[in-house]
């Protein structure tokens, strides 16, 4: 690893991830709920890879299309978009949809080498409303992702009662390692 690198990776691991080093396949997650799992680890489950974590909590996915700009910069090999819930009390399911996929083809446009998947939103069990809009959101998101070649992670195998918190809206321990996992085998589940 040259002296640059290694200089910025312990200064602001944000840097790190654009480098190429040790013949190593660079990805990068985007999302809310992320926020427990950790890059470094998954890293460490795979050492050919390096794995680079970026929540952004409260953002909108409108808010997204600016945070997406100076990543495509970097130009990941893959990004993953978990991203959507904080939009569900303001819009409608299709225009989630809608917007998640419009973030992907800018990402597309902006970052023509990089390979965009789509991680659903996570089942919530605070509101009944909120919940069937998740159900929504997923069941369009999959169709559209299958209408245009897109990567697709339904998280289906995350449950509201084993691996949400007591107010049925974040992830509790269990379930920030099972959406890590699922990240983890599904980031390496498609071609870069």
């Amino acid at each position: 690893m040259n002296e640059f690198v290694k200089e910025q990776k312990t200064k602001n691991m944000i840097f790190t991830f654009w480098w190429h080093y040790r013949n190593m396949v660079i990805k990068n997650i985007m999302g809310k709920e992320i926020k427990n799992i950790m890059g470094k680890e998954m890293s460490g489950k795979d050492r050919n890879h390096h794995y680079v974590v970026k929540p952004f909590p409260g953002a909108t996915l409108s808010d997204m299309e600016d945070f997406v700009k100076p990543l495509c910069r970097r130009t990941p090999n893959k990004l993953i978009l978990h991203i959507g819930t904080n939009d569900l009390r303001s819009f409608s399911p299709k225009v989630i949809a809608d917007s998640t996929m419009n973030l992907v083809t800018q990402i597309r446009e902006d970052s023509p080498n990089t390979v965009v998947g789509v991680s659903a939103p996570l089942i919530r069990s605070d509101r009944d409303d909120l919940a069937e809009k998740v159900l929504e959101v997923k069941n369009i998101l999959r169709d559209y992702c299958s209408h245009n070649k897109v990567p697709f992670l339904s998280n289906s195998n995350i449950t509201a009662k084993y691996h949400l918190n007591f107010k049925g809206l974040h992830l509790n321990k269990q379930g920030s390692l099972v959406l890590q996992n699922n990240l983890f085998e599904f980031a390496n589940s498609f071609s870069a």
